[in-house]
């Protein structure tokens, strides 16, 4: 099966608080929601996954199918950073992908790359969830 190597898709809205966090475990081929506790407003900066609250194990179907969104929707495109320098509280984000021989890593506060809502709608997918309940 066709697994990404590294996936970890976070959205927090105040730092220092609990988060949660969608995070895929290669070596037991799960993907998993839990939470992390940040620390500032480095997404980098965080504690381990812990008190995982949903475990999946999407298909080969699924993966393909989250693969081909990824592409179609231009993730691998996205730019490292997304600041609203006219906001500085407010919803951040960070993804770490790596599939095959592309990979990203960007974040952001306040601001979006393009077709970010349906990449978030991608993701709740994996979780066999419409709408992503966990970052709500």
């Amino acid at each position: 099966m066709n697994t990404p190597a590294v996936f970890e898709f976070i959205e927090f809205d105040t730092p220092g608080i609990t988060t949660p966090i969608s995070h895929w475990d290669d070596n037991n081929k799960q993907l998993q929601c839990g939470y992390t506790q940040l620390f500032g407003d480095d997404p980098t900066k965080r504690t381990p996954l812990s008190r995982v609250r949903l475990v999946v194990q999407p298909d080969s179907k699924a993966w393909a199918h989250f693969q081909e969104q990824v592409k179609k929707l231009g993730v691998w495109d996205w730019e490292t950073e997304y600041f609203n320098e006219n906001e500085h509280i407010g919803v951040g984000w960070e993804l770490n992908l790596e599939w095959g021989d592309q990979q990203i890593q960007c974040h952001g506060i306040n601001s979006f790359p393009e077709n970010y809502k349906e990449f978030v709608h991608e993701v709740s997918s994996l979780f066999g969830e419409k709408d992503h309940w966990v970052f709500e």
